[in-house]
């Protein structure tokens, strides 16, 4: 059995967090969610309520759930964002929606990864960012929503260059479509290649017990050469690096 692993899982919303956290609970690791609206969801002892506006409520996040938990092994990012609106054409986009998707998301994951990089100054750690396998790809309506997506995992990789020689690692998990609720209804396309059939497993795995394997998997020993990579957990339906 795998061994046991210190996680911190920030989240904005509360799409997967709660989720995950008892997921990873049940596997044996050791799980704080950190996130205002996240606690929504998840059960209070298992939750911080911490703000992404600014690089020191971070760090004083972390440093709240380091005193309850011990230092993470891994901290894990879903950089989705909360939606208040569903698909729209480029052309109807306003200044607002935009900056409420892209803006406010992208210096969220800036100021988590900055407090993680705080929080493994002097040791080896992990960081992954989760987000649904469509942003690969993009989808037409929902133009902000793909950008602050791919631009967080371009910051993934920029960080793991940068950050790697000191021990940390950085990775993206890309999930399926179905695990986030405020997608359904998205004009999300489809395989180009097959069309409506379903993934190749026949299914887009849900977050729970697998999903909880691989993400533990990146806080681990056996990840330890990995980094600045982007890893598809979609059931085989994008298959795309």
């Amino acid at each position: 059995m795998p061994a046991s692993l210190t996680i911190f899982i920030t989240a904005a919303g509360p799409a997967i967090s709660g989720r995950l956290a008892s997921a990873l609970a049940a596997a044996g690791h050791r799980v704080l969610v950190l996130g205002a609206a996240a606690c929504d969801s998840t059960p209070g002892s298992s939750c911080i309520p911490m703000s992404f506006g600014s690089r020191a409520a971070v760090t004083q996040g972390f440093a709240k759930a380091a005193q309850r938990l011990g230092d993470a092994d891994l901290i894990v990012h879903d950089a989705m964002p909360v939606m208040s609106g569903g698909a729209l054409p480029i052309t109807a986009q306003s200044y607002a929606q935009w900056n409420e998707l892209t803006h406010v998301t992208v210096r969220a994951a800036l100021h988590c990864l900055q407090a993680a990089a705080e929080h493994f100054a002097h040791r080896a750690g992990s960081v992954l960012l989760l987000g649904p396998a469509m942003a690969l790809v993009g989808a037409a309506g929902l133009v902000p929503l793909t950008t602050a997506l791919e631009a967080q995992r371009s910051l993934m990789k920029s960080a793991a260059r940068q950050w790697g020689q000191k021990g940390l690692r950085l990775n993206w998990l890309a999930l399926a479509d179905a695990n986030y609720p405020q997608l359904a209804g998205a004009a999300i396309p489809e395989v180009p290649e097959l069309g409506p059939p379903p993934p190749a497993l026949g299914l887009g795995p849900e977050v729970g017990d697998a999903v909880a394997a691989l993400v533990a998997f990146f806080g681990g020993p056996a990840a330890s050469a990995l980094t600045g990579t982007t890893l598809n957990a979609d059931g085989g339906n994008w298959m795309v690096p």
